[in-house]
């Protein structure tokens, strides 16, 4: 089991539906509060790409930093743009 826990460095929440398009998610990583806003935004993109779209983050607020108990995380509120493309039209 320790070696399960081990492999898990990151953990978030189910996304929350704010209203008005926007949503809301936190998570966090043992790896500090870089690498938690970065799954955070991970996760958001995930969710926004079920419907062919990119998480457009409004906001982002430190839940929790790094202490003796807990993992640093962080909350993200975003909405769901349009998807980047690189293609150019003509």
């Amino acid at each position: 089991m320790p070696c399960l826990l081990a492999l898990c460095a990151c953990a978030s929440q189910n996304v929350i539906d704010m209203g008005a398009g926007r949503h809301s998610l936190t998570a966090s990583s043992t790896k500090g509060l870089p690498a938690a806003r970065a799954e955070a935004v991970k996760q958001a993109n995930k969710y926004c790409a079920r419907s062919g779209r990119r998480a457009v983050v409004e906001t982002t607020d430190n839940e929790q930093l790094a202490g003796v108990l807990s993992d640093p995380s962080i909350s993200v509120v975003f909405t769901c743009g349009p998807p980047v493309t690189t293609a150019f039209s003509r």
